[in-house]
């Protein structure tokens, strides 16, 4: 249907109608100026064929998926993850609802250094996404602070922009 639409940048699929679609074969094949692409409004309930779907889509860095219920599958044009850090080389299959997926570069390491060093963590973290502060060895514990002098401390409800070190 978009196949080989090299120079398309922006799809709105908010109105088509897939419940009768039986056959995505290469439907987004190519698209490389697509940087996101919203699928949840999909109705894949029919479809049993999703080969090559998004095959070539080296731009796309965040795909919404469909809620699914088949068997047919689309391979993703790279491992992407959603929001947990979970990887996707294909469309989830039987999903109860949509989920997000991000390519990597949309992901930020921050650090959790104590004091001495002697206890350094990092984690993944989706740019946009709060911090969640993993939890200390076991007589330890993580006060998260700005800056090594320990004068500020972090707001955990600030997103992340950016790889950080607390």
């Amino acid at each position: 249907m978009f196949s080989m639409s090299i120079g398309l940048s922006s799809l709105d699929l908010s109105g088509l109608d897939t419940a009768k679609a039986t056959n995505m074969q290469g439907m987004f094949y190519l698209c490389k100026g697509l940087s996101s692409l919203d699928l949840s409004r999909f109705n894949t309930s029919n479809v049993t064929n999703m080969t090559d779907m998004l095959k070539d889509c080296s731009g796309l860095k965040k795909l919404k998926t469909p809620k699914t219920s088949g068997t047919a599958t689309a391979a993703l044009p790279y491992t992407m993850y959603d929001k947990d850090g979970t990887a996707y080389t294909e469309l989830p299959v039987n999903a109860s609802s949509s989920i997000t997926l991000y390519t990597i570069d949309l992901r930020h390491t921050v650090s959790f250094n104590d004091a001495s060093d002697k206890f350094v963590v990092s984690e993944n973290v989706f740019d946009g996404n709060v911090i969640k502060v993993p939890a200390a060895p076991a007589g330890y514990y993580y006060a998260v602070y700005t800056t090594s002098a320990c004068n500020a401390p972090y707001d955990l409800n600030k997103t992340v922009s950016g790889d950080m070190t607390l």
